[in-house]
């Protein structure tokens, strides 16, 4: 993979997120959601307490005086990352959009808010009873509406909670497309050497390395030296915050991914083992699923050397499926990622 792919990837896939959301909103809509959904994801791993502050209602959350009243404090509780704060603001309805299951992802979305935030701001009042913050030089729509109920201002969560999940998810599931289409490209790129020096070329059965070896996709390299298959992708991963050494599997993009290492009987070929004496030479997989399903992600994804993705909606209990899962196994189940998803349109 080399870094004319992957920059072109990258915009290809915000090309294709534009282009679907032109479909039925505006850009400027879509990048609102996005934002608002900021402010939930930032405190994702953060201790959080059920107590909420006084002056609430059961549905709305904490009630302000203002509708700006509400959001100097909302942006408060974001600078500080108070995530108790913001839950006892914002209310019950919005328990379920905080925990991602991306932290790094949230880390980051923050910093673009607060950024567009204090870039430019004001608040439109579109009736006597509700107001909108609007954000940005873009004039970015924050989706979650003030609105008045008796004599106290609430954050309406309700009103925009489900478009905000289907924004965030189809970002996520379209980033995940990229990573496994640059998975391929990495394990190909891979196997064109013998990376440890045994007389055979082979695929990488893991994606970081060993200590001093070379017997994954990604290995740290000296001033001018060529990088490993992943180098570029990983560089940029730890450009966004990622903790590219970490000790437990966390997620990329609001997904986890797992490498198999022999395909099943409903897979195309049938069933054979990529292994032959320790070495993987006749193919590879490898399956992403979303780290909190509904929330991060909904589709299950899969890919192995023909470079084919795969997708399939494996319900609630998509981790307990793909974790008891061994094998690159495609069923009459899954279907093949759209063109247009792909960037072949």
């Amino acid at each position: 993979m080399n870094f004319e792919t992957f920059q072109k990837s990258q915009i290809e896939m915000e090309n294709r997120a534009m282009t679907s959301c032109l479909k039925d909103k505006t850009i400027q809509t879509l990048r609102g959601f996005r934002l608002l959904a900021v402010v939930l994801i930032i405190f994702t791993g953060m201790c959080v307490g059920n107590s909420f502050a006084e002056n609430t209602s059961p549905d709305q959350g904490q009630g302000f005086k203002s509708p700006q009243e509400a959001i100097t404090a909302i942006i408060s509780a974001t600078r500080k990352l108070d995530a108790k704060k913001a839950l006892a603001i914002l209310g019950p309805d919005a328990e379920k959009l905080i925990f991602s299951g991306d932290k790094v992802q949230g880390q980051e979305d923050a910093n673009d808010f607060l950024q567009k935030y204090d870039e430019k701001h004001h608040l439109e009042m579109t009736s006597p009873t509700s107001a909108t913050l609007i954000i940005g030089k873009e004039k970015w729509p924050f989706p979650i509406p003030v609105v008045k109920i008796g004599g106290n201002w609430f954050f309406d969560v309700a009103a925009g909670k489900d478009e905000i999940l289907n924004r965030k998810i189809g970002e996520n599931e379209l980033n995940v497309i990229q990573v496994m289409l640059a998975y391929v490209e990495a394990q190909l790129e891979y196997v064109s050497k013998d990376r440890d020096g045994d007389g055979v070329h082979e695929f990488a059965q893991k994606v970081k390395s060993d200590a001093g070896k070379k017997n994954g996709l990604y290995w740290p390299v000296k001033e001018g030296e060529e990088l490993s298959p992943l180098g570029l992708f990983i560089a940029e991963a730890a450009s966004e915050g990622y903790d590219v050494k970490p000790v437990k599997p966390q997620p990329y993009h609001g997904y986890y991914y797992k490498i198999m290492t022999r395909q099943g009987k409903k897979a195309p070929g049938g069933a054979y083992d990529y292994l032959v004496n320790g070495n993987m030479i006749l193919g590879f997989g490898l399956i992403a699923y979303p780290a909190k399903y509904g929330i991060s992600g909904i589709m299950t994804f899969a890919v192995n050397q023909e470079g084919v993705v795969y997708e399939v909606d494996l319900g609630e209990k998509t981790a307990e499926v793909v974790n008891k899962r061994r094998k690159y196994n495609i069923g009459k189940n899954w279907q093949k990622v759209s063109d247009q998803n792909l960037g072949n349109n």
